[in-house]
């Protein structure tokens, strides 16, 4: 009994250390982070936001593709638009300039040629109004970025593997419990088992007879 009393023991140590070790282990490494190292969980909202932040990238590349090569693009049209019909405007006011002078001219000549009285005035003006055109320039516009907006829906998956791995380590903890009370139950049954039978062989209250084996019996004196 006590031969076998010392290696239970330590049998038990090493379990305890085991379960020491495996609860560790358990706590530290049974969570979202690992299962998505290993490939067996995918974290949605992680991929929402990197969908997200893609989304606004585009945006900040359109945004800076229309400022910076159709804005201009687009302005130089239209100034060219409005310096050709400015031009336009210019040639038809420089012809009617010069087609009321010619008049006013052969008209002068014609009331002196009859001895009108007449007043002449050389200078010519225009009706036409004063037109004064600005060169087109757009606003450059700023993107608006994407926000997703988060309600109690959005972390479900996460909940649930949450609850998932709670599953996991409560069902290794409770293995360790149980280990450590079956290795507690025996020890504590060795060490009952030698204290009485300690106890028992001391007090006397049970008597011991050596028995053993021999070819020939013991010579036992005669009375």
């Amino acid at each position: 009994m006590v031969s076998m009393f010392v290696p239970k023991v330590i049998a038990t140590v090493f379990v305890c250390l085991f379960v020491y070790v495996l609860s560790m282990a358990t706590f530290h490494f049974v969570n979202r982070e690992t299962f998505s190292y290993l490939g067996y969980y995918n974290n949605m909202d992680d991929l929402l936001k990197l969908n997200e932040k893609f989304i606004n990238r585009r945006l900040e590349t359109h945004a800076s593709r229309i400022n910076l090569m159709q804005y201009p693009a687009y302005q130089e049209i239209a100034n060219l638009y409005v310096q050709r019909h400015l031009f336009l405007y210019r040639s038809t006011e420089n012809h009617l300039k010069s087609m009321h002078g010619a008049h006013s001219s052969f008209y002068c000549d014609y009331l002196k040629s009859i001895n009108v009285s007449a007043v002449c005035d050389n200078d010519v003006t225009s009706n036409l109004p004063e037109v004064i055109v600005s060169a087109c320039q757009f606003e450059k516009i700023s993107p608006r970025h994407y926000l997703r907006h988060t309600t109690s829906e959005t972390n479900i998956s996460d909940l649930q593997m949450d609850e998932f791995l709670f599953s996991i380590r409560k069902l290794i903890e409770d293995t360790c419990y149980i280990v450590l009370i079956f290795m507690s139950v025996i020890i504590i049954k060795e060490l009952l088992g030698t204290v009485i039978w300690l106890y028992m062989k001391r007090s006397g209250f049970i008597n011991l007879r050596i028995i053993f084996e021999a070819d020939e019996p013991p010579n036992v004196p005669h009375r």
